[in-house]
């Protein structure tokens, strides 16, 4: 895996220089140590055998569960669309919530999000996306596997999920074909958050049938290097 490029892909997206990566050195080593901890047990190993993304979360973004939907809004999303019209230039990416997630946007309590913003407030972060572990799931159903899922991992937000795309945005939102990608770990007004890649465009919304269960929508599972 090109693991300085895809740095230097987050780097572009979050596109400010306040911002602190890991090191390539850093990455590799914090993501195999934890793809080795992850196959190492028995109760977790079958997860790579789909598909799974390393990421990094840059130290100093400053979210918290109080400005996520700021944040969400003024900072992540346009990270994920600078990357999303770097790779495929012509597409648009739309924020169909413009606007509208400031105050509004709240952590699923038993989701264990919170762990990735305690994380990120101290220094940058590095851990895995599974982004299709639960698919095919409704929204209650991901949200309700926690209580039985080993404790390493986390349902995926949207810190998580954005700092993701931004890497990996032509795999992940490449066109049609790829999933609905749902963050589970959030709530917004009752619904929960999606991004979804159609053929021309990519697309941000709300979604309200959280009891749904949809072949095309996949919620996310995180896990978090030491």
């Amino acid at each position: 895996m090109p693991f300085a490029e895809k740095l230097r892909l987050a780097q572009a997206a979050f596109n400010d220089k306040s911002l602190t990566f890991v090191s390539v050195e850093q990455f590799v080593e914090r993501t195999n140590e934890l793809v080795m901890r992850i196959a190492a047990d028995e109760t977790m190993k079958n997860v790579l055998n789909g598909v799974w993304y390393p990421f990094c979360i840059p130290a100093g973004l400053g979210v918290t569960e109080e400005n996520y939907g700021a944040k969400l809004d003024k900072v992540l999303l346009p990270a994920v669309a600078r990357a999303y019209k770097k790779t495929f230039c012509e597409r648009p990416f739309n924020n169909n919530l413009k606007g509208q997630l400031s105050g509004e946007v709240e952590i699923w309590k038993g989701s264990r999000h919170e762990r990735v913003l305690e994380a990120a407030s101290k220094e940058p972060v590095v851990g895995i996306y599974f982004p299709t572990a639960l698919q095919g799931y409704s929204i209650n159903a991901d949200r309700e596997q926690m209580e039985s899922l080993n404790e390493m991992f986390l349902l995926a937000g949207g810190l998580d999920t954005m700092a993701a795309m931004s890497m990996y945005a032509e795999e992940l939102l490449r066109d049609n074909k790829t999933p609905c990608y749902d963050m589970a770990a959030l709530a917004w007004r009752g619904w929960s958050l999606f991004c979804d890649a159609l053929a021309d465009c990519a697309c941000f919304y709300g979604n309200q049938f959280l009891a749904g269960a949809f072949g095309d929508v996949a919620g996310g599972l995180v896990a978090l290097a030491r």
